[in-house]
């Protein structure tokens, strides 16, 4: 649940957005979602925060890639 609350504090919203979102926000949200998952402690990740790590690197990845037709560089750590 720490989690959960450390993304929506990120200002990450679980809910779609329907209305047309610029793609520097879009990078904007994915980085403040790393950097929140990459503060959770040991003791109060849930087991499955390394997925969603990565599902939200790729989903960075994905959005570069769809930006500027062409994969973007992995980051370190991604």
């Amino acid at each position: 649940m720490a989690g959960t609350v450390r993304l929506l504090a990120a200002a990450i919203n679980p809910m779609p957005v329907a209305l047309p979102v610029q793609v520097s926000a879009i990078h904007e949200h994915f980085t403040a979602a790393l950097d929140a998952l990459d503060q959770v402690s040991g003791a109060e990740a849930p087991l499955d925060l390394p997925f969603w790590r990565a599902h939200i690197a790729d989903l960075s990845t994905n959005a570069h890639t769809l930006e500027i037709g062409r994969p973007a560089e992995p980051k370190a750590g991604s």
